[in-house]
């Protein structure tokens, strides 16, 4: 890992889902709970600055990024993150 003196540094992403938000991603239809609208899936990514990173039981040196998950309505031009959608899906179900 270390180079002529300086480490080598690489970039780790993390993106994390719930049991039921991996299910919701897999295999629910994404449509707006307001309007019905089909949605569109997007990211955001935030820098969390230089860290460890732990990849196949090896540590690096590395830039970390974490990642979430939401999906857009453009017709309500709104963002619902996907712990909201798989909240709402059960609030309907429950009824």
């Amino acid at each position: 890992m270390k180079k002529g003196g300086k480490w080598n540094t690489g970039t780790s992403h993390n993106i994390s889902y719930s049991p039921s938000e991996l299910f919701y991603k897999l295999f629910k239809k994404k449509s707006c709970p307001i309007c019905n609208n089909k949605m569109k899936s997007n990211f955001t990514r935030e820098y969390m600055g230089v860290g460890i990173a732990k990849i196949n039981h090896v540590v690096y040196n590395a830039h970390l990024h974490e990642h979430q998950q939401y999906y857009y309505c453009e017709q309500c031009d709104r963002n619902f993150p996907i712990s909201e959608l798989v909240n709402h899906s059960k609030d309907i179900k429950e009824k």
